[in-house]
């Protein structure tokens, strides 16, 4: 085999070579043949014929037939690859055709499924090509990229405008990083830095000619920034870990453990003065100062007693006191002063050790006393309304006086009974009424008056408003509101407060209070119902 049939420099050049390669490359285009791969399949089988015509006769004999059988089979997928192409031609052209006539389509869809199609054209390579069908699918493929123009148009605006603003972003944080302040905080440039990566991401796509460039000049930022970031981090690790061996220092130091601990707020106070150092070590570092912290604060506490002995039993009182509380309830207001006693207690333990006890503890704890406290507060309220029972005897002479005056004009004095014994406010209010008879307002007065403390009464009772009411509701709440801010009234003493203000109105005629007591008496009824403990 002469030179000017040599192979190239990248074939092997000896002939044992050539046929050990060549019985590899047969094997190969036969695994190609099995999974179908017709295009790679044909270049090695071109490649393979190439070759054996350069080689001995004698040579190839043992390889003639696997390549004659392997060249059918190559052409046997050819014919069936055109076979199976042939209609996905068809197919593809005609919903080319089908897409340039479709009016519905949004124009990013319409792109989306021409891209899609092209794709899908491109795929079959040169199998099953016809003219027609070319010429058929270019067509369609022409009216859609017409249909398209004037989007794509305003897709290069869009395109151009998000790379003026990747541009400015780039500028302004190419202007941070120049003259960085020196005291600049870790966290803030965090900050600065993912709200440019999400104004990065809002605008685009950029032109395809200039994405590359803007894109390296955007990771160079984003590298120096981080670098920035790094930089003062770890700066502020630096001083943490300056800080963590001044408490350790202190710690080994001969200083009275009092003076110990006081130096070692100062040391605390410094650092949360600083900002935070790199996420993976600031958790570390301040687990690591926190630790010596905590040593200095447990040799105080060791010097004055047995702070574990101490803690144990703390704990093991604060769950007496729990179970204590959880079994009692509260039967009147006056109990009250049981529940101040137990949290008093529970108080005098503190503080309790930290750990997963202790915190189930608390919040059991504020369960059951926000619970007492609740059940107290409607212990308060329905005695308030058990008093005005208690008072009923009273308002009823006062509304047989209030008839009188309607019936002759004459106003007169109601005297309590002796054995009727009145608080202070409820006399104030007996008084008032007695005073309203001899100088009595207008009956609309009395009627509006009455109608607003059973809106308010209503109010806190959480009952139901007519609808004309409603406005009268929405006052009593804003007034509510406004006075809460100067000083907060417990719900019973509101109810008292109004209570004592209806005994104070009047005089009241028969056919107004008729109109009321009804509704009062319900109100008064749901205000006085105590749900089981």
């Amino acid at each position: 085999m002469g030179e000017a049939s040599a192979p190239a420099t990248s074939e092997p050049a000896d002939l044992a070579s050539l046929l050990e390669r060549l019985v590899i490359d047969i094997a190969r285009l036969e695994q190609l043949l099995e999974r179908g791969a017709f295009k790679s399949a044909s270049r090695l089988y071109q490649s393979l014929r190439h070759r054996a015509e350069r080689l001995p006769e004698a040579q190839l004999v043992p390889h003639q037939a696997t390549l004659k059988r392997l060249g059918a089979r190559l052409a046997e997928l050819r014919d069936w690859r055109g076979f199976v192409a042939g209609p996905k031609r068809e197919q593809l052209a005609l919903a080319m055709e089908e897409l340039a006539a479709n009016a519905e389509l949004t124009e990013a869809e319409l792109d989306r499924w021409h891209r899609q199609l092209v794709r899908d054209w491109k795929a079959l390579g040169d199998a099953a090509a016809t003219r027609e069908l070319s010429e058929r699918f270019r067509s369609g493929s022409d009216q859609v990229h017409e249909r398209l123009a004037s989007w794509r148009e305003r897709q290069v605006t869009e395109r151009q405008h998000n790379l003026e603003a990747r541009t400015a972003l780039c500028e302004q944080l190419e202007a941070l990083l120049d003259s960085p302040a020196a005291d600049a905080d870790p966290d803030a440039l965090r900050r600065i830095r993912d709200h440019a990566r999400e104004e990065w991401r809002r605008h685009s796509p950029v032109p395809r000619e200039q994405a590359q460039a803007i894109g390296r000049r955007f990771g160079r930022i984003r590298y120096a920034l981080q670098a920035l970031i790094d930089q003062r981090a770890k700066a502020v690790a630096d001083a943490k870990q300056a800080l963590i061996d001044q408490a350790r220092a202190l710690l080994e130091s001969a200083l009275a453990p009092e003076q110990q601990a006081e130096r070692a707020k100062a040391l605390q106070q410094q650092w949360r003065e600083h900002g935070r150092a790199p996420r993976g070590e600031e958790q570390a570092l301040w687990r690591e100062f926190r630790n010596v912290c905590d040593q200095i604060f447990a040799v105080r506490e060791a010097q004055r007693d047995d702070r574990n002995q101490r803690a144990r039993k703390r704990l093991d009182d604060m769950q007496a006191l729990i179970d204590q509380l959880d079994a009692w309830q509260p039967v009147r207001h006056a109990d009250a002063q049981v529940l101040e006693r137990a949290v008093d207690q529970a108080a005098s333990l503190e503080p309790l050790p930290s750990g997963r006890r202790t915190e189930g503890m608390r919040r059991r704890w504020s369960g059951i006393v926000r619970s007492r406290r609740e059940r107290l507060a409607r212990l308060a309220v329905v005695e308030e309304v058990q008093r005005w029972q208690a008072c009923r005897p009273l308002l009823n002479a006062h509304l047989e006086a209030d008839a009188r005056l309607y019936a002759t004009g004459e106003g007169e004095n109601v005297v309590p009974e002796p054995q009727w014994t009145l608080p202070a406010d409820i006399h104030r209010a007996h008084e008032q009424r007695n005073a309203a008879r001899r100088h009595p307002p207008s009956a609309d007065e009395v009627e509006e008056q009455l109608a607003r403390l059973r809106v308010h009464l209503a109010v806190l009772a959480m009952g139901p408003v007519s609808q004309q009411d409603e406005p009268l509701r929405l006052a009593i709440q804003v007034e509510r509101l406004n006075e809460g801010l100067g000083q907060e009234m417990s719900r019973a003493e509101e109810v008292r407060s109004v209570l004592c203000k209806l005994l104070a109105i009047g005089p009241v005629s028969a056919e107004q209070w008729q109109r009321e007591v009804g509704e009062l008496d319900t109100l008064m009824a749901r205000l006085a119902h105590l749900p089981p403990p």
